[in-house]
């Protein structure tokens, strides 16, 4: 018996080392490439971000030049291949971004090279070009093995720190590096700047094609569900994503406000539902206390298959097809921004707030 703890308690030890090294080392990673930070005062406020200058957002010193030429003369060297690696952890509204961020710039600048993009939602993109491939590889099968292939990928859990590799060298980019402000659509316009290219709009044909059996099916569910032209038809998502502040903690407060905002705009409400949704008997709750309120004769609210690899190509042809959307800050914030569709976003207090360094994504009325 005193054999069987001794060893216990040693799992346990060494446990605990293994995870302190961790914590050790991802700490002093952070540390050592944390770069430049410039402070912004205010920016954290709600509001309207817009692209259209783009010296609001980039830094123009002699560091961030340095950034510039790196990597111009690391996609200098003959690339034959791109790889694009959003993380595991990542949720659609990230890998949404990171698709924007990246691959329209690399087609209009490299036509002609192949493009591998690592995907946990091959069927939500539509009409991709002979030259993208779709993949669920880990990234580490991708490893650049010879010259002109290049593995991008994002630094730790965040959108702030981009790793480029080759065969040879990594590149590691921190956001603080060449913007003023940490939001993760400045890459796009960093990128777009490095290489002269001008993207605006160019999603929605990788992600809508009005000839696939998605698109077709989702029109036959918004004309089943929405009979009256002249009511606007919104997308609503305020669960949140895969982080649990991201969203509204009490539910029994969202029949309320989803009620009272379809009484006075006359909407069709089309809920989003995800991982964060009620479930079970507290989703039948939820779902009979909005009929309760609006009477058991109204069809104006209408639910959604919960989102996951399956429905995702369903649900964003749906959104795709609605007037506007409201929303938390997640997956349908970036697929609405994406589709240049008008819509609230609703902020909470997320770390990204607390840390005061600025939305995470576009806040539009």
């Amino acid at each position: 018996m005193r054999g069987i703890r001794k060893g216990y308690k040693l799992k346990i030890t060494i446990s605990v080392l293994i995870i302190t090294y961790l914590f050790v080392m991802q700490v002093a990673f952070s540390y050592a490439t944390e770069g430049l930070r410039i402070p912004v005062e205010g920016y954290q406020k709600a509001g309207k971000i817009l692209f259209s200058d783009t010296s609001n957002y980039l830094r123009e010193d002699r560091d961030a030049k340095k950034v510039i030429d790196s990597l111009l003369e690391l996609f200098s060297d003959g690339i034959k291949i791109i790889i694009l690696d959003p993380k595991r952890q990542m949720g659609l509204g990230d890998e949404i971004i990171f698709f924007q961020i990246f691959v329209p710039i690399f087609l209009e600048r490299f036509p002609d090279t192949k493009i591998i993009f690592r995907s946990q939602y091959p069927k939500m993109w539509k009409h991709l070009p002979d030259n993208i491939e779709l993949t669920d590889l880990p990234w580490w099968s991708l490893m650049p093995t010879q010259k002109g292939d290049i593995l991008i990928k994002p630094s730790g859990f965040e959108l702030d720190r981009w790793e480029f590799r080759t065969s040879k060298e990594t590149i590691l980019v921190n956001i603080h590096d060449v913007a003023k402000v940490t939001n993760a659509y400045v890459w796009k316009l960093f990128f777009s700047k490095v290489f002269e290219c001008r993207t605006k709009g160019k999603l929605i044909p990788y992600i809508i094609s009005k000839k696939s059996m998605w698109h077709k099916g989702a029109l036959n569910f918004i004309n089943r569900h929405a009979l009256d032209d002249s009511s606007p038809k919104i997308a609503m998502n305020l669960f949140g994503g895969e982080q649990p502040q991201k969203g509204f903690s009490n539910f029994t407060k969202l029949p309320n406000f989803i009620t009272k905002f379809v009484k006075k705009t006359n909407a069709y409400v089309f809920i989003v539902m995800n991982e964060r949704s009620p479930q079970g008997d507290e989703f039948e709750r939820f779902k009979n206390r909005i009929c309760e309120l609006l009477g058991k004769g109204s069809k104006k609210v209408i639910f959604l298959p919960r989102i996951n690899k399956h429905t995702a190509s369903l649900i964003t042809n749906i959104v795709y097809l609605c007037d506007a959307g409201i929303t938390t800050e997640g997956g349908m914030l970036h697929l609405l921004y994406a589709f240049d569709k008008p819509f609230i976003s609703i902020h909470s207090e997320t770390a990204a707030n607390k840390k005061n360094v600025g939305l995470s994504g576009p806040s539009r009325v």
